[in-house]
């Protein structure tokens, strides 16, 4: 709940405000692995990212992200949940994919609106359809981009970019 109130919380301010973020330089896989600690079941998520990826964005943000794309890969997905992350050198992809049913639909343009659950496997009635939005948000208040695509066989995976320090 306390989340959920933060998440409506951020999505009012980032449409007012833009300086909600403090862009530092930061790595990468503690960030990772910071995030995971505070979502229920982190522990079975595998983690492949690199030491040494440095990104310039908000730590908190960052984390809020992650936590957000994994918390839904476990709830909507199925195991096993992956977080990987590359560096072509002007941005780092994170990418957390599932080996669930997907994103269902011809809706995912709609999938990164505020309070939309298009698509979606009704697995859970706590949802509000916020999650989403407030990733997509924050990640291009980062200078950032997110966006969906369908695994080969089954699953989905939602990947971000921010800029390379």
């Amino acid at each position: 709940m306390a989340r959920l109130t933060d998440d409506l919380y951020e999505m009012s301010r980032l449409e007012y405000d833009a300086q909600l973020v403090n862009r530092r330089q930061l790595d990468v896989a503690s960030t990772v692995k910071d995030a995971l600690a505070t979502v229920d079941g982190g522990e079975s998520v595998r983690v492949q990212v690199a030491t040494g990826l440095v990104v310039r964005a908000d730590r908190r943000r960052v984390e809020q992200v992650v936590a957000n794309l994994v918390e839904n890969a476990l709830r909507y997905g199925a195991p096993p949940v992956v977080v990987t992350a590359h560096d072509d050198g002007a941005e780092v992809t994170v990418c957390v994919s599932d080996e669930g049913p997907g994103v269902l639909g011809d809706d995912r343009d709609e999938l990164f609106s505020t309070l939309s659950l298009t698509g979606l496997p009704r697995r859970t009635p706590s949802t509000m359809g916020i999650g989403l939005a407030l990733v997509r948000g924050l990640v291009e208040t980062m200078g950032g981009r997110v966006w969906y695509e369908p695994t080969e066989c089954e699953g989905a995976r939602f990947c971000f970019t921010l800029p390379s320090a």
